[in-house]
């Protein structure tokens, strides 16, 4: 589940007035897909938060999907990281926002799992109708993210 799908958290969402877990989804300059885990902070595209119902079709459909690739954990510190490598299971690289745990803040996204076989768009047809709320990435997923360089790697 990418939110809560709360109305109220949306509004939330969009407006970032607080912390609410908000995952969204991008794909980098070759088609692989990506999670990246916001805590709504960080850079978060506007396209992402254009559209409330295409945003839930978009999380249900999600939810669908099976698994496809065995995960590769990226990250060296400890936690509970289930929830990446799930997406990353999916073929997702999966991203997080580690910042919210760090006193000094690296301003990044880390890459804690990725999958061994990565998803393309291509090969999920299925996710190009949610393109219009998709961002897409002059970049190739893999490493940690600095949000300045998501930021100037964006195509909207």
């Amino acid at each position: 589940m990418l939110f809560n799908r709360q109305i109220t958290e949306w509004e939330h969402i969009v407006n970032g007035s607080c912390d609410i877990e908000f995952d969204y989804v991008a794909i980098d300059s070759i088609g692989q897909v990506a999670i990246f885990s916001t805590f709504n902070r960080g850079f978060k595209p506007k396209i992402v938060t254009k559209s409330f119902e295409d945003f839930l079709k978009l999380d249900e459909f999600m939810e669908t999907l099976p698994k496809i690739a065995k995960p590769i954990q990226k990250t060296e510190s400890d936690g509970i990281y289930d929830d990446w490598k799930k997406y990353a299971e999916l073929g997702f690289y999966a991203y997080d926002n580690q910042d919210v745990h760090r006193t000094n803040k690296l301003e990044r996204y880390d890459i804690i799992y990725q999958p061994k076989e990565p998803l393309k768009i291509e090969s999920r047809t299925e996710l190009k109708k949610f393109e219009n709320i998709i961002p897409k990435f002059d970049l190739v997923f893999g490493e940690n993210l600095k949000f300045e360089e998501l930021e100037k790697a964006l195509r909207e």
